[in-house]
């Protein structure tokens, strides 16, 4: 953030200082936009105290978003929004859904302007899904049957993951959609898992196929997995010509993947 005051600073409310970031318009887009979805209120309020308690886990998080003493920086905002009576994210998230309410809210809290802008990153790159195009984590070449099922899901007006885990992350859902679609139960079941994955943070359509080429094919193949094994399966893929970065096959990068799908919410029903 810029060291001139933020009543003179015209970019301070606007996210990375992108005039076209503005507040209001930030935080409907990634915040208000994903918890209107059923299985986001169902499954993303949380005590902000959790937040805190992965903080050994997910490191990588916090150097992202805020820099080099990230953990230290969470768990002292956390602290402030708790001290004003705030315990759980949803409310915190009505308290400053706009400008005007987060500026009033800073002068109660006696929270930073920018650590207010870094921790609403923070939930937006870290915590609250994104969609994605179904179309995107189908590789049409390998899975011709699967990718033909989009179709009539697109005709249910259901095209990306947020449109399917709302319709079907749950049984009845799930039956409902394939009569209502014709869609082969077992290959809708499929294209949930891949919804459901394609939440974790960071995780494109081409991340989704190439895990489901190295066997994980689900969130709960994902928390289960050893990093070593995983890391065996990824150097496999990628010798046999698959596509990727040298990023994705490093322990590190690895580890955090792995507990990200540990902290994930429990969207998916069996």
């Amino acid at each position: 953030m810029s060291s001139m005051p933020l009543n003179q600073d015209p970019l301070a409310w606007h996210f990375y200082h992108n005039p076209r970031q503005p507040y209001d318009e930030f935080y409907s887009n990634y915040i208000l936009k994903p918890i209107k979805l059923s299985f986001v209120q169902r499954c993303y309020d949380r005590p902000l105290d959790e937040f805190t308690r992965e903080l050994p886990d997910v490191p990588h998080h916090f150097i992202t978003v805020h820099g080099p003493g990230g953990e230290a920086w969470l768990a002292e905002i956390v602290g402030q929004i708790q001290a004003v009576g705030i315990r759980d994210l949803f409310p915190f998230i009505d308290r400053v859904a706009t400008r005007s309410q987060a500026q009033d809210f800073l002068g109660i809290a006696g929270i930073p302007q920018p650590s207010l802008m870094d921790w609403i990153d923070y939930l937006k790159q870290w915590w609250f899904p994104y969609p994605a195009n179904l179309r995107q984590l189908v590789d049409e070449d390998t899975d011709p049957l699967l990718y033909r099922g989009l179709a009539p899901l697109k005709e249910a007006r259901i095209a990306n993951s947020h449109a399917l885990l709302e319709a079907a992350a749950q049984p009845a859902g799930r039956e409902a959609l394939s009569r209502q679609t014709g869609i082969d139960p077992v290959d809708l079941l499929d294209l949930v898992h891949r919804a459901d994955v394609s939440r974790l943070p960071y995780t494109s359509g081409g991340a989704v196929k190439r895990l489901w080429a190295m066997g994980y094919r689900s969130l709960v193949a994902l928390r289960t997995a050893d990093p070593q094994d995983y890391a065996d399966r990824i150097e496999a893929y990628f010798s046999a010509g698959g596509k990727g970065t040298p990023f994705d096959a490093r322990m590190s990068t690895i580890q955090g993947f792995l507990q990200d799908a540990h902290h994930a919410p429990e969207v998916f029903v069996v």
